[in-house]
C-alpha cells in the first residue's frame, strides 16, 4: 500500500509523462493509455484543475439517467489544452425488454 507522498510522487511523473512530447503517434498512444491506467490504479488526481475540469464536463454534458459524471470522477488532463472526464453512459437492453 503506497503511503499519501509516495502516491503523489507517482501522479506527478505521470502528469510530467503526460506533458512531455511523444517520438510519434504510436508510443504517443501507448503512453496516453498506460499513463490514464496507472493514474486509474492510483486514484484521480483531486487538484483545482481536475476539479475545475470536472465541473466543466458535468456543466456541459451531465444529463441525469442517460450520461452522467459523478463528483469524483477521473480526470486524465492531457497536455494538448483538455482532459478526458469519466463518465456513465446509460444503454438500454433491447433483450431485457423481450423477457
Amino acid at each position: 500500500m503506497l503511503t499519501p507522498p509516495e502516491k503523489a510522487d507517482i501522479l506527478d511523473i505521470i502528469e510530467n509523462l503526460r506533458r512531455r512530447p511523444a517520438y510519434g503517434e504510436r508510443e504517443g498512444l501507448w503512453r496516453q493509455r498506460t499513463l490514464s491506467a496507472l493514474q486509474t490504479a492510483l486514484g484521480p488526481i483531486d487538484n483545482d484543475d481536475a476539479s475545475r475540469l470536472r465541473g466543466l464536463a458535468q456543466d456541459e454534458y451531465h444529463c441525469e439517467g442517460s450520461l452522467e459524471i459523478d463528483d469524483h470522477a477521473v480526470v486524465s488532463i492531457s497536455g494538448d489544452g483538455g482532459a478526458y472526464v469519466q463518465a456513465w453512459v446509460w444503454v438500454e437492453d433491447p433483450c431485457a425488454a423481450s423477457t
